[in-house]
């Protein structure tokens, strides 16, 4: 299985790591380092990245990163809860204009679903975006 790049807050990244377990995740927690893999490795088939990626910056990591690596999908996620103004609907929206394939409010998904059920719906997003 390919590698997902999880681009995201220490707390961030523990937190969708909790979420999925078994798949082999790789950490970055700068734009520089997040880009510097997907220059350098041939086994990253998804892209998670955080809103509160790197001080706020998921927006310029999705630009640098949909127009370096276009065929790698990211899907950016509100991976902690957070006191952003805008709204998941505004997100999701802005997220897929400038590139991603999907938008995912995390702990909205956990707190209507429950941790298992969570788990679930993220497995049924990734698996046919890292076939």
């Amino acid at each position: 299985m390919d590698n997902v790049l999880v681009a995201a807050s220490l707390s961030g990244y523990e937190f969708i790591q909790s979420l999925l377990e078994g798949y082999p995740l790789i950490p970055a927690f700068t734009i520089d380092d997040a880009l510097e893999a997907l220059r350098h490795r041939s086994d990253i088939a998804l892209v998670f990245c955080a809103v509160m990626f790197d001080d706020s910056r998921m927006f310029d990591f999705l630009r640098a990163a949909t127009a370096r690596h276009s065929s790698i999908p990211i899907v950016c996620v509100r991976a902690i809860d957070s006191s952003l103004p805008a709204s998941s609907l505004n997100l999701e929206v802005v997220t897929q204009n400038a590139g991603a394939v999907a938008f995912v409010d995390v702990p909205r998904l956990v707190k209507e679903n429950g941790k298992a059920g969570a788990r679930l719906e993220l497995e049924r997003l990734l698996r046919p975006l890292i076939q």
